[in-house]
């Protein structure tokens, strides 16, 4: 699944609506308090806010961060 978002990342870094689409994310991200959560883990902060996003909206109930954070290390860890 990991690969997948990230062919996704890379294919919406092509155009500029996909661009405008991530940054869009980021800035929510950023906002949300994240921009510093596992900073040197080798993936690019839009990518995680990629994730961030698409948790957010397959969640059922509105997710917490830290819900978030143990979700994201148990994912990029598999």
């Amino acid at each position: 699944m990991l690969d997948d978002y990230k062919q996704t990342w890379l294919k919406l870094q092509t155009t500029e609506e996909g661009r405008e689409l991530l940054q869009s994310n980021l800035d929510a991200y950023i906002k949300a308090g994240l921009e510093h959560f596992n900073e040197n883990d080798g993936f690019d902060i839009s990518f995680k806010a990629m994730l961030w996003q698409r948790y957010n909206y397959w969640s059922f109930e509105t997710p917490t961060n830290q819900q978030f954070i143990d979700w994201y290390l148990n994912f990029t860890k598999e």
